[in-house]
């Protein structure tokens, strides 16, 4: 076998080990995620993980990749992504408070899309040298896998600062919660006034709109501005 044929597969088989222990990693954080957006993005990264690592395994397959793809799992125990995310950890917080499983999640996330980066980054190589040596089926398969990764990275991205909001309100003291306005001038406002101001507003500030709103004035018509679908 040709070295630059050996230097393609040594690259897939990392990128496989990678995608198969954050498959244990991604089953982990989904055995503690409450329900929610969060929870969605969580079991739609798993299945597409699921998917990459198959993906892959054809591809060495073909390329005549001769170790068995168990051993290549068993190989992923001392890779980058296994490393960088503590994959040993217990899901614990479990059996603490609310707050605590909240500030995992966002954790969580935040390890994902530093995970997601790691990603991008490993397949931008692949097609790379892929194209390099003339092998077009590999860097296609590359390019392919980057895109899920960077719209995944996109998706992890939307979720931490909502996460980051609800911890900062688990925080709070009962009394403090709903006291003070989302911005200057709130209360002033019209319903329609609100409601256009929804439209630009981050997902942290739309949180705190909806804790102060349904304290307060409690306008369904606010409050179920505040509850649209995120994209």
């Amino acid at each position: 076998m040709d070295r630059s044929k050996q230097k393609v597969i040594d690259l897939l088989v990392d990128a496989h080990s990678n995608e198969v222990a954050l498959i244990d990693v991604l089953q982990a954080h989904l055995s503690m995620a409450e329900r929610g957006s969060y929870r969605s993005t969580v079991e739609a990264h798993l299945r597409e993980t699921e998917q990459h690592a198959e993906k892959i395994a054809r591809r060495l397959t073909r390329l005549g990749y001769r170790e068995s793809m168990p051993s290549m799992a068993r190989g992923a125990v001392l890779n980058l992504v296994k490393q960088g995310l503590g994959l040993t950890k217990t899901p614990i917080d479990l059996l603490r408070g609310k707050g605590d499983v909240i500030e995992k999640m966002l954790r969580n996330a935040m390890d994902e899309a530093m995970t997601e980066g790691f990603e991008i980054g490993s397949y931008d190589a692949i097609e790379a040298f892929a194209l390099s040596v003339g092998d077009h089926e590999t860097a296609e398969l590359a390019a392919d896998i980057r895109l899920d990764e960077e719209r995944m990275f996109d998706s992890l991205r939307k979720e931490i600062p909502a996460l980051a909001a609800q911890v900062a309100s688990s925080q709070i003291a009962p009394t403090q919660l709903g006291t003070e306005e989302p911005w200057p001038g709130y209360d002033e406002l019209t319903v329609e006034e609100i409601v256009a101001e929804i439209d630009d507003s981050s997902e942290a500030l739309i949180l705190v709109l909806r804790d102060y709103e349904s304290r307060n004035k409690n306008r369904s018509t606010i409050l179920k501005a505040t509850e649209r679908e995120r994209v």
